[in-house]
């Protein structure tokens, strides 16, 4: 389905607010399907960025979701979010709610409260 006015206003908005601060952001283009055209979302990162490592494994970056914690919130809150977002607007990512579903089991295990990011007794995450 098209993305509404709002929710590209909003997207719009937060892809601003953290390209500010990283080298990441959310990006809506047009695209053209076999059903025809609609809006897509792409998750985009600047690959020379020194923050952005494109070789980390699966497992890292589960870990890394399930533990991080940043200044605007946890990872794992991030991609929460980002997946209930989704929902609303009628997208559908099996990849990325498999790695919530792997995050999540992840956390869990490592006794990370859900709210803070922080296993144990106040050992960040990275």
């Amino acid at each position: 389905p098209l993305l509404g006015q709002s929710d590209h206003a909003a997207l719009h908005a937060r892809a601003r607010l953290l390209n500010t601060a990283s080298a990441l952001w959310w990006l809506l283009a047009p695209a053209r399907t076999p059903e025809g055209p609609v809006m897509a979302v792409a998750f985009a990162a600047d690959r020379e960025a020194d923050n952005i490592d494109i070789g980390l494994s699966r497992a890292l970056q589960v870990q890394y979701i399930a533990t991080g914690r940043g200044f605007l919130g946890t990872s794992l809150e991030y991609l929460e979010n980002t997946l209930a977002q989704f929902d609303r607007m009628g997208i559908h990512d099996p990849d990325l709610s498999a790695l919530l579903a792997d995050a999540r089991r992840v956390a869990a295990e490592a006794g990370v409260s859900p709210a803070a990011g922080v296993a144990g007794a106040g050992s960040a995450g990275r």
